[in-house]
């Protein structure tokens, strides 16, 4: 099993209707898929100095992942709220809060480079750090989700080995062409996943594609990034992208019949709840609260 390190953002994923809060965030839920399946897993990221922050790096430790370098930083958590429509999540609002505010010292770069593979996303907002990571034969991935533009890609693409990209809209064709645009800017591997569709992958050589795996659904939410995390374990021991793909669309579906990212359901206090609702009406005002 490979060593993989992922970095960069975390949240409180919050279900009003329920009084619920789980664990999350794309490095994250990342991190944890990647443990559950035998690997060596650490999470370098930032969360507030609060009960919300300390509800998440215990989830992590709970789940074997090594937190050592986790910064803590005197204000709030990071939250996201979620609300479901038949298992499918749909995001109210956010804040980046302390999640935002990671910056990796020195030392912290040259421990990343010890990894075999490296996991970071556009949420993260490490575009800049990537090229100050010494050399090495790490591989460092890249989730752009579904918020970027071809220029943007391009800015980081020197440093990606392997891109996920989320385009449930577009249709087969335009997947595989931007696959191709992508891995044309220098990304060996181009991974996009279509939603009910499944995903498809492009290495310059092979243009795959992956049904989705049916299962039960229960909650979508951190689906993709299971998904993200089995086809990287995947490809960490052999280039065959049809294997990782299988790979990661079996860890998706497994996902699914799990509540929040990875579970570990924590109650929503009422102080908290209070600040989410306020927030939600000042960027929201016409959108009834769960």
């Amino acid at each position: 099993m490979p060593r993989l390190v992922c970095v960069g953002d975390n949240t409180s994923d919050v279900y009003l209707d329920r009084d619920l809060i789980f664990p999350g965030g794309n490095a994250v839920n990342v991190a944890v898929q990647a443990a559950r399946q035998g690997a060596s897993v650490a999470y370098l990221g930032r969360v507030g100095a609060d009960a919300r922050g300390a509800h998440i790096l215990d989830s992590l430790r709970k789940e074997g992942v090594d937190i050592a370098r986790c910064q803590i930083g005197e204000g709030p958590t990071a939250w996201a709220c979620v609300t479901h429509r038949n298992g499918e999540r749909h995001f109210l609002g956010s804040h980046s809060a302390e999640s935002g505010k990671l910056a990796p010292s020195a030392d912290d770069l040259l421990w990343l480079s010890g990894f075999d593979l490296i996991h970071t996303s556009l949420y993260s907002r490490l575009g800049d750090v990537l090229a100050a990571i010494p050399p090495s034969s790490a591989r460092l991935s890249f989730d752009f989700s579904d918020d970027f533009t071809l220029d943007d890609i391009a800015g980081v693409a020197s440093c990606i080995d392997i891109a996920f990209l989320s385009q449930a809209g577009r249709d087969d064709e335009d997947c595989a062409r931007l696959a191709r645009d992508i891995h044309a800017l220098g990304i060996g591997k181009v991974i996009i996943t279509r939603g009910e569709h499944g995903a498809l992958a492009y290495d310059g050589a092979l243009l795959v594609r992956q049904p989705i795996v049916e299962t039960r659904i229960v909650d979508t939410l951190g689906a993709g990034d299971a998904f993200i995390a089995g086809c990287l374990l995947a490809l960490s021991g052999t280039d065959d992208l049809p294997a990782a793909l299988q790979a990661g669309s079996r860890l998706g579906a497994a996902a699914c019949i799990e509540e929040g990212g990875y579970g570990h359901a924590g109650r929503l206090e009422p102080d908290f709840r209070q600040l989410i609702e306020q927030a939600l009406c000042l960027t929201q005002p016409n959108h009834p609260m769960p």
